[in-house]
């Protein structure tokens, strides 16, 4: 799913360098909107998730819900389906052993 830019991007870039901070703000903006929500949605606070939804809409935090990138935890994962009345798939994510 290609997300659109927001008008304040100033508070999108500050939000990718606070979730996002192995990658340039810009570049998160840019190329990876999907893993900042992603990020948000296990690590971030009501206020920020609160804003990016309402900036970006329920469908992109529906989307990191569909494919969930690792990282996004199982508990974030059920909550989040809660919280947007989505019924939970088959595509819980899945820990992966190293070893």
């Amino acid at each position: 799913m290609q997300l659109t830019l927001i008008p304040d991007s100033e508070k999108l870039k500050d939000l990718a360098a606070k979730y996002v901070w192995w990658t340039p703000a810009e570049r998160t903006v840019r190329d990876n909107l999907q893993g900042l929500v992603a990020q948000v949605m296990e690590l971030g606070s009501w206020r920020d998730a609160v804003w990016l939804m309402r900036n970006l809409g329920k469908e992109a935090f529906k989307a990191v819900l569909q494919a969930p990138p690792p990282g996004l935890s199982r508990k974030s994962w059920l909550f989040w389906h809660y919280r947007l009345g989505v019924t939970p798939g088959e595509n819980a994510p899945k820990r992966r052993m190293i070893g």
